[in-house]
């Protein structure tokens, strides 16, 4: 390859043979995974280097690609129509689009990704609508206003240097192709306009107060003593934490605290060689007696007969 194609990465921090490594690297990861409810399977991705005349000819594939042009133009032959594609300019061709590619150009460098997107469930959800509009989308020149290309050059920098991570890094950096790509088709022909989908919210105010009071409790079992413990670290009254708790659970806080201690008491029989007195020390009990009454309250036997028969069972 002549100089002139490593001018278009790395700005020029990498040798031909270097960019061409990178290339081949990243097109041998095996670049599969899930975003929501469609699944993606990276077939190539890769840089394409012509010099000189050259013409790829007519064919399809049964997955998506995308070509975004670095350097050069080149004329494109759709059953649509003929277009040209220059440099800062992309297009994409859907599953079973008829295409020829012939240069315009002495020195041609295009990235290039194909991948085949399969729909898990069919349901109004953003990953899956972004897959309509570039299923409808047509096969001609776009301008990389979104920098796409700068997201290409990440990859082929990631498959290069191979720090911890590269691998994940790459999916994210698809996926921000895939998003931009499909922002880019949609802002030239608005074919989201009859889409309606939802996407996952936070769950609401109390939801996420209690969950965090629970979090604390089970975290802090050993110190806890009352609501007032609770209020002070979670920055609520105590007024609050009763009446989420109550809201949420049907019980008070007390009781609460209670079940979350017992579930303790019951993991650690079961699940440790701990003796009774280290569990009563690590369930916050002032003394053993105080802890086998408790247990026997809820339990009605002993800690010591809830081990054994537990134990039998298991």
């Amino acid at each position: 390859m002549k100089s002139t194609l490593k001018s278009w990465i790395c700005n020029n921090l990498w040798t031909d043979e270097e960019i061409n490594e990178a290339s081949q690297k990243l097109t041998s990861l095996d670049l599969i995974f899930n975003l929501g409810n469609i699944h993606i399977d990276i077939l190539w991705f890769r840089v394409m280097y012509r010099e000189e005349k050259w013409k790829i000819d007519r064919h399809k594939h049964s997955s998506y690609e995308f070509h975004l042009v670095a350097q050069g133009a080149s004329k494109v032959t759709t059953d649509e129509g003929v277009f040209v594609v220059k440099a800062g300019q992309f297009y994409v061709t859907p599953p079973e689009t008829y295409h020829l590619q012939e240069n315009l150009d002495d020195i041609y460098v295009e990235y290039c990704l194909n991948c085949s997107i399969e729909e898990l469930e069919i349901n109004a959800s953003e990953e899956f609508n972004m897959v309509t509009i570039l299923k409808n989308s047509k096969s001609e020149a776009y301008n990389d206003t979104k920098n796409i290309i700068g997201l290409f050059q990440s990859c082929l920098k990631e498959s290069m240097d191979q720090e911890i991570g590269y691998y994940n890094a790459i999916k994210s950096t698809v996926i921000q192709i895939l998003i931009k790509t499909t922002r880019t088709i949609n802002e030239k022909y608005h074919l989201d306009r009859e889409i309606h989908y939802s996407i996952p919210k936070k769950i609401r105010k109390n939801d996420e107060r209690y969950k965090n009071i629970e979090v604390y409790i089970r975290d802090n079992i050993s110190s806890i003593k009352s609501t007032k413990d609770i209020a002070t670290h979670l920055y609520l009254s105590e007024k609050q934490i009763c009446r989420i708790v109550r809201e949420k659970r049907g019980m008070s806080t007390k009781e609460l605290i209670c079940k979350v201690r017992l579930e303790r008491a019951k993991e650690l029989l079961k699940e440790t060689n701990y003796s009774i007195k280290n569990i009563t020390d690590l369930l916050g009990f002032s003394s053993q007696y105080y802890f086998t009454e408790f247990f026997k309250k809820y339990e009605s036997f002993s800690p010591s007969l809830y081990r054994r028969n537990i134990r039998k069972i298991l």
